[in-house]
């Protein structure tokens, strides 16, 4: 699954405006008064002023050499989020991949993930021009077995084949994208923020040349 766009909202616009393209270094892509788009890759990020708070959990695909250096890099742009063992980075045996992860200007909970599945390199230093797309989008259900499934009847989706499928959690997706899907008690890893559901919209295919679909999310 690829992610072409992504809309999400905020209650502070002008601070994500400095944070992802001051502190982060994003290109805009275009600013109207009520929004933002930035440039994330092969994705399409929109912010959109709400005047209320939402905290959502994405992630963005890095390079598979540059994971160090991204961790590094973030020391100086943002709140970097230690896991529970006390590190800033997290390495998923299960998913082959390593994560580090980090708080917006909106208390949302970012990552920079690397899938070494996917094969990617670069010789460039690391800087946001290297972020491959939107990854990964957390959603909140009561029962996210149930919500993934309907999805899946909705859309060319399955569960991903890396799991975990658990009645708290549960993800939908390949390697390209994925759905996260959070129960309503359960924490963000590897915060303690516990998951809310909070409005947006996916526009998303399977193949970067197939049939292109929009899940809007209410929440």
């Amino acid at each position: 699954m690829h992610i072409k766009e992504i809309d999400l909202y905020t209650a502070d616009l002008e601070g994500t405006i400095r944070f992802y393209s001051g502190s982060i270094g994003l290109e805009t892509l275009s600013l109207q008064e009520d929004r933002v788009a930035f440039k994330a890759g092969d994705t399409v990020l929109t912010f959109i002023q709400s005047d209320t708070e939402h905290i959502y959990h994405f992630a963005f695909d890095i390079p598979n050499n540059k994971m160090l250096e991204a961790v590094q890099w973030l020391a100086l742009r943002a709140e970097r989020i230690a896991n529970h063992e006390g590190n800033y980075l997290t390495v998923f045996e299960n998913w082959n991949a390593q994560s580090v992860y980090f708080y917006d200007n909106n208390s949302n909970i970012v990552e920079f993930i690397t899938r070494f599945d996917q094969n990617i390199h670069s010789e460039e230093p690391f800087s946001a021009a290297l972020i491959a797309s939107v990854s990964e989008i957390g959603l909140v259900a009561a029962d996210p077995i149930d919500f993934g499934a309907s999805l899946a009847v909705q859309y060319p989706l399955s569960f991903y084949h890396k799991g975990p499928k658990r009645e708290d959690f549960a993800v939908l997706g390949d390697e390209s994208g994925l759905f996260i899907i959070s129960g309503q008690s359960r924490h963000w890893y590897p915060t303690e923020m516990t998951a809310h559901a909070a409005p947006l919209s996916v526009t998303f295919t399977n193949e970067h040349a197939g049939p292109v679909f929009k899940m809007q999310y209410d929440g």
